[in-house]
């Protein structure tokens, strides 16, 4: 009984944080359009007041660029859309493969396709507040008689830690190849220090040995977790994969956003996509809201306004947040209804006590 009111908790805790970022989302997107409308009606009400020939022209042809940035269905490049749901799709595999990795480096027995399965179930818990409903759904979908829970907390760590730093270290390679403002720069910098210096083995060990102690005692057997280069090594290659699939499905999500065309979409545009993206998304995952709801949204506008202009550059963010958010919860819901189902002999053997608590 205490079992199913856990899970009906959890679940209800998932549902309440996915319709809170729909709802944030819906609210972002009006707010710009009426914002949009109201630019629109000012300028009408200047061209009727207006007789000079040049001023008209100009105030027509900044009412013609209000107008062709309204986030309006028709407007959207749908096909983009659906490139870019695809690309985000095929980017939540390499993080997946590098935890069935540490699972497997740290003495464990999972399958492929298990692993995989929870890392992905995983993603729902990035929208419930602090953010450790992403480790409790990973443990709980991957623990059983073949990965102990504690371990799998543990390999969670690693792998949500080595991907926040290298999506803070690519923001900031791009972001300095691309010479932005001093301030963002100085920021970006700052940011991937701070975030590959604690992906070095010793460190890395270190911290997994403190949580090893505090959380599940020095006996369960994770002092020894073999964190060493190659492992750490791989993990920044697979992370290097994703974040630079995650890059290339937000620069098709800007191409698809009504205003945002440009004549060319150059490398330095796919750069500065993927900087920014990069850069959201950690500052996203540091400020413990429910999807980093707000701070995606600053940081892209932030840094794609003044290539894009600031209103594609917030429908953008948005479309990218419910694009993203779809494709998980789809990827989630369908890997949810084809998994396995523990058997009561599986369930006995499993190691409970080593269940995250908190």
């Amino acid at each position: 009984m205490l079992l199913r009111i856990a899970k009906f908790a959890i679940a209800l805790a998932v549902v309440v944080g996915l319709a809170h970022t729909i709802r944030s989302a819906a609210g972002e997107l009006a707010e710009h359009r009426d914002r949009i409308r109201g630019e629109i009606a000012d300028l009408d009400q200047q061209l009727e007041s207006t007789t000079d020939p040049a001023a008209r022209a100009d105030l027509q042809a900044r009412r013609e660029r209000w107008v062709s940035q309204q986030p309006r269905l028709a407007a959207i490049d749908w096909w983009r859309v659906a490139a870019a749901a695809a690309v985000y799709l095929a980017s939540l595999f390499p993080a997946a493969l590098f935890f069935h990795q540490v699972l497997r480096h740290m003495k464990q027995h999972p399958r492929l396709g298990d692993a995989v399965r929870a890392h992905i179930l995983g993603h729902m818990g990035k929208y419930v507040p602090g953010k450790a409903m992403v480790v409790v759904l990973r443990t709980g979908a991957i623990a059983g008689p073949n990965v102990r829970a504690g371990v799998a907390v543990v390999a969670a760590f690693i792998e949500t830690l080595l991907m926040m730093a290298v999506g803070g270290t690519v923001a900031g390679v791009f972001v300095v190849c691309l010479r932005m403002p001093t301030g963002i720069t100085l920021l970006a910098i700052g940011l991937a220090a701070c975030a590959a210096v604690p992906t070095l083995p010793s460190l890395f060990r270190f911290v997994v040995r403190k949580i090893s102690e505090s959380r599940f005692g020095s006996d369960k057997g994770l002092d020894d977790a073999g964190i060493d280069w190659r492992l750490i090594g791989c993990g920044w290659g697979w992370m290097l994969l994703m974040w630079t699939a995650i890059g290339w499905s937000f620069a098709l999500l800007i191409q698809a956003t009504p205003g945002a065309m440009v004549d060319a979409f150059t490398w330095q545009d796919y750069m500065l996509a993927t900087a920014a993206i990069a850069l959201a998304m950690v500052a996203g995952f540091i400020s413990l809201l429910p999807g980093g709801a707000g701070v995606r949204e600053l940081v892209l506008s932030t840094l794609l306004a003044p290539r894009f202009g600031l209103v594609p550059a917030l429908v953008a963010a948005i479309l990218a947040r419910l694009v993203f958010l779809a494709v998980e919860v789809g990827i989630g819901g369908l890997l949810w209804a084809t998994r396995r189902r523990t058997t009561p002999g599986d369930r006995s053997r499993c190691d409970t006590e080593d269940l995250p608590t908190g």
